[in-house]
């Protein structure tokens, strides 16, 4: 809003116009806000910029000065937590939004400019990425011709692996984990909501669900965008998961792979049946994916 505000009325785009600006934010802002799960998105946020940059980061700074700050209260005190605040914002000139002490401001105003002096560098990148990824292609497939199938398209494609543990913040993550660790982790963290909450009817084992079941794997698969979803099948032709992620490492592999690291993390079919009998009670779906047709 700051350079839209800094621009004279003609210049501006249609919803920043003086007589739209109260619209287009209640556009933006609802009637009521959901404040746990704007605590949520915070928190949220507050683990993932944190794990990758680290607090000493003049960016973190900004939103978050010390390791242990109290969330509730940067939500609390921000001038963005009410529309009524918000339009208020909006009378004041460009020069003043920018100037004005709030955290929130402050970021959105510093990752602007970040994004504003990378992006020309990131679309050069990417641009020639492109190019040269046409050309590997193009290479590929004068050197394979037709003996590999086609990349990116309906065309099955298989990687192998194996299940595997990983080093992992200074430890040892398991190749596979139970639903023991699902109540280990609510109950651990004094049952809060978030990051580790449950749904109301998850918060009971159910009496019959054998907890040493395992509900999610890490294997040495070679997971990118796009492979969510699929199948993993062991050596016998039989689903024993389903892909849905990679680790946090696994996100350099649109570049390179390293197998000392890189997991694709599945739901251990064995897990998803018994979520589905025990705690979900889902008979027919049941009976549909062991019998193979609806009964």
């Amino acid at each position: 809003m700051p350079k839209k505000k800094k621009l004279p009325e003609d210049e501006r785009n249609q919803k920043y116009k003086e007589e739209n600006i109260e619209e287009t934010i209640s556009n933006i802002y609802p009637d009521s806000i959901d404040n746990e799960l704007q605590l949520n998105l915070i928190k949220a946020h507050n683990i993932f910029i944190t794990k990758i940059l680290g607090y000493d980061d003049e960016l973190v700074k900004i939103l978050y000065p010390q390791e242990n700050i109290d969330l509730n209260e940067i939500i609390k005190n921000s001038k963005l937590g009410t529309k009524e605040s918000v339009l208020k914002i909006a009378k004041l000139n460009g020069e003043e939004i920018l100037k004005l002490d709030d955290p929130f401001i402050q970021y959105i105003i510093s990752v602007n400019k970040i994004s504003d002096e990378i992006n020309p560098k990131v679309k050069e990148l990417n641009n020639t990425l492109d190019v040269l990824n046409q050309s590997l292609g193009e290479l590929i497939s004068l050197i394979y011709e037709n003996k590999i199938s086609p990349d990116a398209t309906s065309t099955l494609r298989i990687s192998d692996g194996v299940i595997k543990s990983y080093e992992y913040n200074g430890t040892i993550a398991p190749g596979k984990t139970t639903y023991y660790g699902l109540w280990d982790r609510y109950e651990s963290f004094n049952e809060k909501t978030y990051p580790w909450g449950l749904h109301e009817r998850w918060k009971t084992p159910p009496k019959d669900l054998d907890l040493k079941t395992f509900i999610a794997f890490a294997s040495t698969n070679d997971i990118v965008g796009g492979n969510s979803g699929s199948s993993i099948i062991n050596k016998n032709q039989e689903v024993v998961g389903l892909a849905h992620d990679g680790n946090l490492e696994s996100l350099a592999g649109h570049t390179i792979y390293w197998e000392e690291n890189n997991r694709t993390v599945a739901t251990d079919s064995d897990g998803l049946m018994q979520a589905l009998i025990h705690v979900y009670k889902t008979k027919r779906l049941v009976d549909e994916l062991l019998n193979g047709r609806i009964k």
